[in-house]
């Protein structure tokens, strides 16, 4: 499955906030990313949809398994 640069970031973003707290909510993804709120909601729910991210309203976003191994990749390239 090929991914946008974008939805890559996002699935970063998410890695980077659920590996301190066990999930991601929407205002820190958004701060994280420097988006407003609705961008982060359309990507999230895009993601969910791909299987790569679990999203529920009014909770925590978390990656399911092939979402956290294209998190942790994108985040190991750009540590490098």
């Amino acid at each position: 499955m090929e991914l946008s640069r974008k939805a890559e970031d996002y699935l970063e973003a998410i890695f980077i906030i659920a590996e301190d707290k066990g999930y991601a909510k929407i205002k820190d993804m958004a701060l994280c990313l420097e988006v407003k709120p609705p961008s982060v909601i359309e990507m999230v729910k895009k993601l969910d949809r791909l299987g790569l991210a679990f999203y529920r309203r009014y909770d925590g976003v978390t990656l399911m398994p092939d979402g956290k191994g294209v998190g942790a990749s994108v985040r190991g390239r750009h540590d490098t």
